[in-house]
């Protein structure tokens, strides 16, 4: 029951109002309307009123993330935007001068991260 529980609790902090409709038919399953093909299992739990957790297992000719730990370059990128954003000294006089820095830093993995996705 706690696992249950658990998610149910992350299901409302992440998403209070699922919007996605799932439909299975003998031949095929939709969600929100899309046809979803070569589906091989379709699992299903009530966690509430609105709240179903739906596990659809199917087939597909590629799969593709765009998970930031797949891109470990981009990964290190932000990881050291991250080292000097947590070292700044507010009270230093070269703090804004950092600050600006980090923006123009920020903008361009922000535009990598842009870039890669559209590949």
């Amino acid at each position: 029951m706690e696992k249950k529980d658990n998610f149910l609790e992350l299901a409302k902090k992440m998403f209070p109002n699922p919007t996605q409709e799932v439909l299975e038919t003998p031949k095929k399953v939709y969600i929100d309307g899309h046809p979803i093909d070569f589906v091989s299992e379709v699992e299903s739990e009530v966690f509430g009123k609105d709240i179903v957790k739906v596990t659809v297992t199917f087939f597909a000719k590629s799969f593709k993330s765009e998970s930031m730990n797949e891109k470990p370059e981009l990964s290190q990128e932000l990881e050291n935007i991250k080292s000097t954003l947590d070292s700044i000294d507010v009270n230093k006089e070269s703090s804004a001068d950092t600050l600006l820095s980090m923006s123009a830093k920020i903008i361009n993995l922000s535009n990598k991260i842009k870039a890669s996705r559209c590949q």
